[in-house]
């Protein structure tokens, strides 16, 4: 069966969500919404059944819509949502969950106590490389874990891709390279080890309404100490990042978002058993379709997404 989905919010995301559903072939973008007349234009000629319409709330009104996509910025991630949750339809919403706490805090009760249908993007929980690394936790392949690292780097901030976003990308209310990259690795170490907490940070403003350029940071995750390093500048790639976690016995690197490395004498070796061969993208959507169906997947639930923005707020703010 095709899932049928309506997206709020055609930007860069949102666009590169509804590339992707098409190119699986799951899913059918039937209804989709953007202030800009020029967005909607472009998603239509990704996702030609397209229908686009005047508001949100007449997105969320689409009859037989399978599930709302929120991709818009982040301060209208939970006015999107609720307005879904509203028409009763399940929520798939883009991280940082929210940009007030207090907000995020109030509709993660409310999806607790009304049962709702909800999930956040973080496409990472679903890769094959955080099931391997998951399953060497487990079986304590590394033996006991002793320490982690996480490095983010980028040559400019918002990166050369997210230009047209750089008005909330790169503004100190929504922006910046901690909420929207550093905050999927904080995921994982959630998921992997357990509660984060915020020992020590140390963030930079050189740029009065902008966001951070530099992050230096010392945070637990299931009592295990992980160091945070993040800067803008310093390297001539786009971008490069790292989560590293390291066991008596062994170490394993996720690098680039999805290549699996493990520790040697040598250096580091690539995992090959942790690749998925399929296009990217596609283990992810597969799981949002086991979601859907009632079945057990690895999506991040609105719980999850405020932890890790309860301690993204804390590191930006300084401790």
């Amino acid at each position: 069966m095709t899932i049928r989905v309506g997206i709020i919010g055609l930007g860069i995301m949102g666009r590169r969500m509804a590339q992707r559903m098409v190119d699986h072939g799951g899913f059918a973008v039937v209804a989709g919404w953007d202030p800009d007349p020029l967005a909607v234009a472009a998603t239509r000629e990704l996702a030609p059944e397209m229908d686009g319409r005047a508001g949100a709330d007449q997105l969320v009104a689409t009859a037989d819509l399978d599930l709302v996509y929120v991709a818009s910025p982040p301060a209208t991630h939970l006015a999107h949502a609720a307005l879904a949750f509203d028409a009763g339809k399940p929520v798939l919403c883009e991280k940082p969950l929210a940009v007030d706490l207090r907000e995020a805090e109030r509709m993660v009760e409310r999806v607790d106590r009304e049962n709702l249908r909800a999930a956040v993007n973080y496409p990472i929980a679903s890769t094959a490389a955080l099931a391997y690394m998951a399953e060497a936790l487990r079986s304590e392949a590394l033996g006991r874990i002793r320490a982690g690292h996480v490095e983010a780097a980028f040559r400019t901030w918002p990166r050369p891709w997210q230009q047209a976003a750089a008005f909330w990308l790169d503004g100190r209310a929504e922006g910046g390279f901690t909420r929207e990259v550093v905050s999927h690795f904080l995921f994982v170490l959630r998921r992997l080890l357990g509660p984060l907490d915020v020992l020590d940070s140390k963030v930079s403003y050189p740029e009065e309404d902008r966001s951070e350029r530099e992050l230096t940071a010392k945070v637990t995750a299931g009592g295990v100490l992980i160091t945070l390093s993040g800067h803008v500048g310093r390297i001539e790639a786009d971008d490069r990042n790292s989560t590293m976690v390291e066991g008596e016995d062994g170490a394993l690197r996720l690098a680039n978002w999805t290549t699996l490395e493990r520790g040697t004498a040598t250096g580091w070796v690539p995992v090959p058993e942790a690749k998925d061969p399929r296009p990217v993208g596609h283990r992810h959507l597969d799981a949002v379709a086991d979601w859907l169906a009632g079945r057990p997947h690895p999506l991040a639930s609105f719980g999850e997404a405020l932890e890790v923005q309860r301690t993204v707020e804390r590191l930006l703010a300084g401790v």
